[in-house]
């Protein structure tokens, strides 16, 4: 069995992930939250909204400010939160 080697970085894991911002979603994709580039008291704030590692993310309505369905609720999210909450879209959970 061939081994894998870990991954060097991050730009690694965007490179196999198709990690994208979130304003890059469309009016009805679903992507999955991989990270979240901001500082730990806005992440704790997000993160009280469900906004984790892994979580399922629906984008109900592009612009700024977005709205989004996180856990069965609804957000609505500035541009800056948009450029640095990344997601992939490609993850099947």
């Amino acid at each position: 069995m061939e081994q894998t080697k870990p991954l060097e970085n991050k730009a690694d894991l965007n490179a196999i992930c198709n990690i994208e911002p979130l304003h890059g979603l469309r009016s009805g994709e679903v992507a999955f939250i991989c990270d979240m580039r901001i500082d730990p008291r806005t992440a704790k704030r997000l993160a009280d909204l469900g906004f984790i590692g892994g979580a399922r993310i629906e984008m109900i309505r592009p612009g700024r400010p977005c709205l989004v369905r996180i856990n069965g609720t609804r957000v609505g999210l500035g541009w800056g939160y948009q450029k640095r909450v990344l997601v992939d879209r490609s993850t099947q959970q």
